[in-house]
């Protein structure tokens, strides 16, 4: 099984799990004990994991605990559903900041099933498209300098591979790869036609 795939599931069994105890809270509880009784059950499943989950509870307050304070359960509910909401959200948020991370690896994956697909035509040409493709992102997804930096890099490259230099070509075009997915997704998907191409023509 895909391990991506698994920890993705247990990410939303957790947050289903999540917006469950979040529903109780709103559950209409008969007396002092019930409402104690689901806050406690609440501690033992996300107090190691919520920081400061008793913070605030004046269920946990000692002077509450020790003497006959008043202790406020239906407060100490709503302040509970906020913290399961918070933490509901940072979860989301992690999950989200994950997929996004695994977007480049999932372009290096199509690039090379672009690869297998591509005809070998000069690599001249090959960078030529490809500036002309980056010089249309200008001001889109690329800046006049970013531009430049690409075209210094294919010139580089069309240099190696004239050369015959397989080795140098493959490690500039190592280089373009990685400055082009710190420019973002788009720009990157946007060139994998001619990165597929030309990391062909260098192989081949």
């Amino acid at each position: 099984m895909d391990i991506r795939k698994e920890e993705s599931g247990k990410q939303m069994g957790k947050i289903e799990t999540l917006s469950d105890y979040i529903g109780r809270c709103d559950d209409n509880m008969i007396d002092d004990e019930e409402k104690y009784n689901f806050i406690e059950e609440v501690r033992s499943v996300y107090g190691e994991e919520i920081k400061g989950f008793e913070t605030g509870l004046s269920a946990y307050c000692v002077s509450a605990v020790n003497t006959s304070d008043y202790i406020d359960f239906d407060e100490d509910i709503c302040k509970v559903k906020a913290k399961l909401i918070n933490y509901k959200d940072n979860l989301q948020m992690a999950q989200k900041e994950r997929a996004e991370a695994l977007k480049p690896q999932q372009t290096s994956i199509q690039i090379m099933n672009h690869m297998e697909n591509n005809q070998i035509v000069d690599i001249g040409i090959l960078t030529g498209n490809m500036l002309t493709a980056a010089e249309q992102l200008l001001n889109v997804g690329l800046t006049e300098e970013e531009c430049h930096k690409i075209k210094e890099i294919l010139s580089e490259l069309k240099k190696e591979t004239d050369k015959k230099e397989t080795k140098q070509a493959k490690k500039i075009l190592y280089e373009l790869v990685k400055f082009l997915t710190d420019k973002g997704v788009d720009v990157l998907i946007a060139l994998i036609p001619y990165l597929g191409s030309m990391a062909k023509k260098i192989i081949s």
